[in-house]
């Protein structure tokens, strides 16, 4: 049974626009239940990751960020602002798994880059 924290949780996490940490989704938990805890956050986000509910997105040197999404797919980094985005590879998967001749468990790709958004401003700051 899920409690009223894990639930609003979930719901935050399933709701929200992109990837987001467990500080900030911490901060959106308060707006709704302001006696949470950042640690109860934590507990129920490691919870419904590992339950398969959420995604988890891991990026060196930064806060892990989480996903609406459990099923295993591709990201795309911003190496300049750390901003997010799904990338979907479809035979990405199919393609490893021949190639290794066994079947792939689990997997976390991400491709680093600079966005749009980075790059534009970059040449402008020059």
């Amino acid at each position: 049974m899920a409690t009223k924290q894990r639930s609003l949780i979930l719901n935050i996490v399933k709701n929200m626009q992109g990837h987001l940490s467990a500080d900030e989704i911490y901060i959106l938990a308060r707006q709704e239940m302001p006696g949470i805890a950042l640690a109860t956050v934590y507990n129920n986000l490691n919870a419904l990751y590992s339950a398969g509910e959420i995604g988890k997105v891991k990026i060196p040197d930064s806060a892990d960020l989480y996903d609406r999404s459990p099923t295993i797919h591709e990201h795309l980094i911003c190496k300049n602002c750390k901003a997010v985005t799904d990338l979907l590879l479809p035979d990405i998967r199919r393609y490893i798994e021949e190639c290794i001749n066994e079947p792939i468990l689990s997997y976390n790709l991400s491709i680093d880059y600079i966005c749009k958004k980075c790059k534009n401003n970059l040449v402008i700051n020059r």
